[in-house]
């Protein structure tokens, strides 16, 4: 059986969607984690909760433009960056040649967090079932519930971790 390590993070860290220097030392420190991860486990596949970098940056910059003026100076250099930007996981991935997925479920948004939990799960089995060793980066609030249904449901080995 496969085994998933799943990493629970904050959905803003996964790219490098805005220009907070703060932000931008979590996921440098994220993609170091992530190098290490793979390296040390000889990780076969990558599945995420994604979506697709075009609707995302859209999304965002659509909330960018709701914030008034006058508040914009509270998230200083928190603006939205010019053009979509692909994960972190999945440039690595391209980079390396490891498999990787977006397990995010269509429709996500109309769904329960129960609902995306079992999708998820369930897309990750279907696309890694033949591999020994995969990572699942998913939303914090995913971590658990997709690590313990991929192991009762599935039959995965499975641990999990959360970053940062």
């Amino acid at each position: 059986m496969p085994t998933a390590l799943v990493i629970g993070t904050d959905h803003a860290f996964q790219r490098r969607q805005d220009l907070s220097a703060q932000n931008k030392a979590i996921r440098d420190a994220f993609e170091k984690f992530l190098q290490g991860t793979f390296a040390e486990r000889k990780t076969d596949g990558i599945a995420e909760e994604a979506g697709d970098d075009q609707a995302v940056w859209e999304y965002l910059k659509h909330l960018d433009a709701e914030t008034p003026k006058e508040l914009r100076a509270l998230f200083g250099a928190t603006e939205i960056v010019d053009s979509p930007q692909p994960t972190i996981a999945r440039s690595i991935a391209e980079a390396t040649g490891i498999h990787y997925a977006d397990i995010r479920a269509n429709g996500a948004e109309n769904m329960s967090v129960a609902d995306r939990d079992k999708a998820m799960a369930q897309a990750v089995d279907n696309k890694f079932a033949n591999v020994q060793s995969v990572v699942v980066i998913v939303g914090e609030a995913h971590r658990v519930e997709v690590g313990r249904i991929l192991h009762e449901k599935y039959g995965w080995t499975t641990s999990a971790v959360h970053f940062p």
